[in-house]
């Protein structure tokens, strides 16, 4: 199990780098190049108005932090069958991880919120009346990072105390 766990955790670190940064380089050229794109396809792709546009940006971003720093401490625990770095970067790590993966699932409720609230409005309908990006969902996203971390926080209270 141990080779399989290595294997699978190798192939879901390599995978997500790389579908995130496609993801990523995606959008950034959506929202950087508008120009470029109604020249070649003789449209705008409003969807980068869309604050689903902003939530996805923001949840592959932190799927990359958590491919780049979460998953190789995972991988070297199964390698070595212990951590095997010091205590104060297993802290540092585990709170990092668990801050992204709570900030993830935080995301992911907003986007599924989002989209449910309105469901005539859906983010791949080219017909559909799009989404203003507002305050409030940057306003969202910050508290999704306060609330990870303030989590967080709760759960390692030993964190600052013992390094």
């Amino acid at each position: 199990t141990r080779a399989v766990m290595l294997s699978v955790i190798g192939i879901v670190g390599i995978i997500g780098t790389v579908c995130n940064i496609i993801t990523i380089s995606t959008f950034l050229y959506l929202f950087f190049f508008p120009q470029r794109i109604r020249e070649k396809f003789g449209q705008e792709f409003t969807m980068i108005k869309d604050p689903v546009f902003l939530l996805i940006l923001h949840l592959s971003f932190c799927d990359l932090l958590y491919c780049i720093i979460g998953l190789p401490s995972y991988w070297s625990v199964y390698y070595y069958g212990y951590y095997p770095y010091s205590e104060a970067m297993c802290k540092y790590s585990a709170f990092f991880r668990n801050t992204l993966g709570n900030k993830q699932a935080l995301i992911l409720h907003s986007l599924c919120r989002l989209q449910y609230s309105e469901p005539n409005l859906s983010l791949f309908c080219l017909a559909a009346r799009p989404r203003k990006t507002s305050q409030w969902q940057i306003w969202k996203m910050a508290c999704a990072w306060y609330h990870s971390l303030d989590l967080d926080l709760q759960l390692l209270p030993h964190l600052y105390s013992s390094l």
